[in-house]
C-alpha cells in the first residue's frame, strides 16, 4: 500500500484504492496456536489439550447435573487418562480409540431430539481430543482441543 503511494507520487501508476480486509484476530490466533502446537513435544501437546478439556469440564458437569443424564463417569475417566498420558508420555490403557469413540457417542447428531448445549458438546469433544493427543492418535488433536475452548467462548459471548 505504501509502495503504491510512493509510485504514484513519483509519477508512476496511480495509487490503487486501499484494499479493505476484515481482520478476525481470534481466527488468526487460532491458526497461529495450532501451528505452534504441532512443533511442541507430544507430552506438552497432551498436557495443553488436557488443560483445555479440564477448563471446559465444569460446563459439562453442570449440564449433567441439570439434565439428569449420566455418562457413568466416562468423560472424567477419559480426561484422567489424558492427564496420565501427559505425565507418563504414553497411555497405559487398551483401546484408547474405543474410549474416544464412546465419548464422541455422547454428542447427539445436529438436529437430534436429544440435542445438548454447545458448551457441553465442546467439553466432551475437547476431552476426546485430549485423549487422542495422549494416545498419539492425531498429531493435530491438541489444536482441536484448543479450538473447542474458543468455540465455547464464542457461544458464550453470543
Amino acid at each position: 500500500m505504501i509502495l503504491g503511494r510512493l509510485r504514484a507520487l513519483a509519477g508512476g501508476r496511480p495509487a490503487a484504492a486501499p484494499r479493505t480486509r476484515k481482520v478476525v484476530p481470534l481466527a488468526e490466533y487460532d491458526l497461529a496456536l495450532k501451528a505452534a502446537l504441532v512443533t511442541l513435544p507430544e507430552r506438552t501437546q497432551t498436557a495443553f489439550a488436557a488443560a483445555c478439556a479440564e477448563r471446559l469440564s465444569p460446563a459439562y458437569a453442570d449440564f449433567v447435573r441439570a439434565s439428569g443424564r449420566d455418562d457413568g463417569g466416562l468423560v472424567r475417566q477419559a480426561l484422567d487418562l489424558a492427564w496420565k498420558g501427559a505425565k507418563a508420555g504414553v497411555v497405559h490403557e487398551d483401546g484408547p480409540s474405543r474410549l474416544v469413540e464412546r465419548c464422541v457417542a455422547l454428542i447427539p447428531d445436529d438436529g437430534a431430539e436429544d440435542a445438548i448445549p454447545a458448551h457441553a458438546d465442546d467439553a466432551i469433544a475437547s476431552v476426546a481430543y485430549a485423549l487422542q493427543a495422549a494416545a498419539g492418535l492425531d498429531p493435530k488433536a491438541a489444536g482441536w482441543a484448543a479450538q473447542r475452548v474458543t468455540d465455547a467462548l464464542d457461544h458464550f459471548v453470543r
